[in-house]
């Protein structure tokens, strides 16, 4: 076994290795990325089939669940007027706490998400289906984190006050 300094040095470089990549990829971009890797995936076995009526109707409701969640987000910082750079969480000028954002403090990410999941239905893999786990465990770590730290900062109880009764995602 190393001796403890290794670990230690060896933890210390994953952490801050970690922390370098907080909040420095748009989850756009991040979203394309995932998209492009579902897809170069979705020929690898398994894969599944849905009878078509029913495969559009769950892809299509999900597609309409992703431009709700999205749309509305976008709409509810719009009317408040405050950023909805998600680069740059700290020039928040407001904590948006009604209409969708009553329902999940990442409304705009759930978008991005339902899209990504009737993508991999559309592929028709379970493969592109479970990158969309990789997706939400991504995106927790480095976009939500740092933004909640960010909220939390700027917005101190009432932030806190709203991260308990709202959940993260659904």
């Amino acid at each position: 076994m190393p001796p403890l300094s290794i670990l230690l040095a060896l933890s210390l470089f994953e952490e801050v290795t970690l922390k370098s990549l907080e909040l420095k990829i748009p989850p756009a971009a991040v979203f394309g990325a995932f998209g492009l890797i579902m897809w170069s995936i979705s020929s690898l076995p398994p894969q599944f089939s849905m009878l078509e009526g029913n495969r559009f109707i769950v892809i299509l409701t999900l597609l309409l669940g992703a431009a709700y969640f999205g749309l509305s987000g976008v709409i509810s910082f719009k009317k408040v007027g405050t950023t909805v750079h998600p680069m740059q969480p700290e020039k928040a000028s407001a904590l948006v706490t009604s209409g969708v954002y009553q329902v999940s403090r990442n409304p705009m990410y759930l978008g991005l998400l339902l899209g990504l999941i009737s993508w991999g239905l559309y592929l028709s893999s379970l493969w592109a289906v479970a990158c969309c786990v990789l997706f939400v465990t991504y995106m927790n770590r480095f976009q939500i984190a740092p933004e909640e730290r960010a909220m939390e900062k700027r917005f101190g109880e009432d932030f806190n006050m709203y991260r308990q009764r709202t959940r993260r995602w659904l």
